[in-house]
């Protein structure tokens, strides 16, 4: 495992400040201690990063969000500062940290792939992370040198189709490589052609000026307003319409196949709803089309965006099945399947390429099992098992408690090979998700840690919140940090939750070796309150004084220390003080009081110390530092309040600002 080490500040309150980069404009800096980068782009920009990046205020965050932006992509993710930034959606998770999406666009044209995700804390308006990709402007083209049917065709031979038919006109936008994150100024059309698998449909993003393809995205995935279709064993969907919900007279489907694929996406629907308050596929009472007997002897079932006449209708198609498989749709869990597929795109709108393609499957698969469990009530064994309900060949076509089990699947991230499809690699990120929920290790003993389960409820609920921070074209070590993210916000860092979210992917093979950092900041004295007398100002004197109590337990001097910077569970937790030059005898206790104490509730007497640690101290010499163990009050990032209280001693005095004796909150943290 990972330990940090992170001495902390002691930050006055009062303040609202915008960190500023060590580095000019245009410039990132790794050494501002108020923020850390923890991923960059093959350009070297960073894509993920989190800290005290500022804080926002007034009633619309989001508003205030979009206003900052442009400050904090030019000052911390190394933009030019002529970047556009426009709000997309915003959402809140279940810990209540609010999720702030903007579009990039380029001298008004889109920019495909190019979004950040802003991540803040309701409740105090604080920016604690931003990630995403998108593209710096500099030295982008501006103007197309090929017509788009030129270079659109000269694609389309690159993509391997031959022949096709465009879906709508070109349009000109920006998209960035998947690989190496550089924008290209490109024509894009949707393209329909014939393959064995039936009609498909690629959206193609083609150089403007060279005709090279940068990119092919899928318009089809593998894989409670109902519409359920027949496609009459042809390709042409959505079909005939046999089951509306918002057409209750039609007559009767005499299709059990039709009826029970109606059934399974209302069952699918009731899963979201319960589970995350969610209405339908696109989160806004969207219809859900379906469409079963699709062509002859197919053995898939797909989510597939279809435009009829121009507009776009979303339609999930069930194969009847072949010698291997039963008619898909019978299988709860491969409804389910595709309709994540659905909740993804209009979520997190991931392309069908590389790790964010394997990524899509994943997320699938994870929320197929999530939904059967929810149907079942409660996790069994065939939870694990994908489409065991119409697999013909075996027990089940995948494993997620063992993916190695079906002959080829990846359970292991060293093993990630691009080269298969992404079903097989899909493996990965299931394993690490029944680790979440089930507990225990590596079921092919490759590595040897030993996962805390924290059930179904739960790691549903990571996965879920997770898809607020993914965005673009993403790999497996962003959908770690976007569950990290989760559980940190949804259980905080110190939680178990957080510390099996980070142990299931380290049995996965997610690099987690031993490194330790310190980062020092120094401490703000007149933070420093006197509860016998609360208004008075502290800040011209250098030293701090704990006055001893005359009766019972009296609180009489704390601060707030402000955490930040801390970025997995925290394994320990130190407060140094230094003493002045006087010595000290007799017994002392100190009593540290937890963030849940706001300044008013703290009594002079008596005081209620339910949160508490205390230490009996014997002589403490002149000009010492002394340490405090105070672990079990950090949780993570966050404000905290601790107090001193002296007994048997009127005058004992510590160094409160003089440098460099000034005390240190010194927390040290896993990842």
């Amino acid at each position: 495992m990972k330990h940090f080490t992170a001495r902390l500040a002691i930050v006055l309150l009062l303040f609202s400040t915008w960190p500023v980069a060590a580095g000019p404009q245009g410039e990132v800096s790794d050494t501002d201690p108020t923020f850390s980068i923890l991923r960059r782009d093959a350009q070297g920009l960073p894509t993920w990063i989190t800290g005290k990046l500022g804080t926002l205020e007034g009633p619309d965050l989001a508003r205030s969000a979009a206003a900052r932006l442009p400050e904090l992509v030019a000052r911390h993710l190394g933009g030019s500062g002529r970047e556009e930034l426009v709000e997309r959606r915003s959402s809140v998770d279940s810990g209540g940290r609010l999720h702030v999406r903007f579009q990039q666009t380029l001298r008004g044209l889109p920019v495909v792939g190019a979004e950040l995700i802003v991540h803040i804390e309701q409740a105090t308006g604080e920016i604690v992370g931003v990630n995403g990709r998108f593209a710096r402007d500099e030295g982008l083209s501006t103007e197309p040198t090929l017509a788009a049917g030129e270079a659109l065709d000269m694609a389309r031979r690159q993509a391997g189709v031959g022949s096709g038919s465009r879906l709508d006109d070109p349009e000109l936008t920006y998209v960035l490589h998947p690989d190496t994150g550089r924008a290209h100024l490109a024509w894009a059309a949707n393209v329909r052609y014939e393959s064995p698998e039936g009609k498909l449909a690629d959206r193609l993003f083609a150089d403007a000026n060279d005709g090279s393809l940068v990119l092919s995205m899928p318009q089809q995935l593998f894989a409670k307003r109902r519409n359920t279709y027949t496609a009459n064993n042809d390709t042409d969907l959505p079909g005939t319409l046999l089951i509306s919900d918002d057409e209750p007279k039609l007559p009767p489907p005499n299709d059990p196949d039709a009826e029970t694929v109606h059934d399974h996406a209302g069952l699918v629907y009731d899963f979201h709803a319960s589970s995350f308050g969610r209405d339908g596929i696109d989160g806004n009472g969207g219809i859900i089309r379906s469409s079963v007997h699709y062509g002859n002897n197919v053995d898939l079932a797909r989510y597939q965006l279809v435009w009829n006449d121009g507009v776009r209708e979303d339609v999930i198609w069930y194969g009847d099945g072949d010698s291997d498989f039963l008619p898909l749709g019978r299988a709860l869990d491969v409804v389910a399947h595709e309709m994540q597929h659905g909740v993804t795109i209009y979520d997190v709108g991931l392309p069908f390429e590389g790790e964010s393609n394997a990524l899509h499957e994943a997320l699938s698969d994870v929320f197929g099992a999530a939904a059967e469990a929810w149907v079942d009530g409660g996790v069994n064994s065939n939870t694990w098992k994908i489409a065991e309900d119409v697999y013909l060949g075996g027990s089940a076509l995948r494993f997620m408690d063992d993916p190695a089990l079906d002959g080829h699947s990846i359970d292991f991230l060293p093993e990630l090979d691009l080269s298969l499809s992404p079903n097989d690699n899909a493996g990965i990120l299931n394993l690490a998700f029944y680790l979440l929920v089930e507990g225990g290790t590596h079921p092919r003993g490759k590595t040897t840690i030993n996962v805390s389960g924290i059930g179904m409820s739960s790691a549903q609920r990571i996965f879920y919140d997770a898809m607020s921070y993914l965005g673009g074209n993403i790999d497996f070590e962003d959908m770690r940090q976007a569950a990290l993210s989760a559980a940190a916000a949804a259980y905080g860092m110190g939680s178990g939750q957080y510390q099996s979210t980070n142990d299931a992917f380290c049995a996965v093979g997610y690099e987690c070796e031993d490194t330790s950092v310190a980062v020092s900041f120094p401490a703000v004295a007149d933070a420093w309150v006197d509860q016998r007398a609360p208004n008075a100002n502290h800040g011209s004197s250098q030293i701090l004084r704990v006055r001893s109590a005359a009766t019972g337990y009296g609180l009489h001097t704390y601060t707030k220390f402000s955490v930040f910077g801390v970025t997995g569970p925290v394994q320990s937790a130190r407060l140094k003080i230094r003493t002045h030059t006087q010595d000290f005898t007799g017994s002392r206790i100190y009593h540290m009081v937890s963030s849940s104490w706001a300044e008013n509730t703290i009594t002079w007497n008596n005081a209620p110390l339910a949160f508490h640690t205390q230490w009996a101290l014997g002589p403490l010499d002149a000009n010492t530092w002394y340490e405090f163990d105070v672990t079990s009050l950090i949780g993570g990032n966050g404000v905290y309040t601790l107090g001193l209280v002296a007994y048997d001693e009127p005058n004992l005095a510590f160094r409160s600002r003089e440098s460099p004796y000034k005390p240190e909150l010194i927390v040290t943290y896993q990842q």
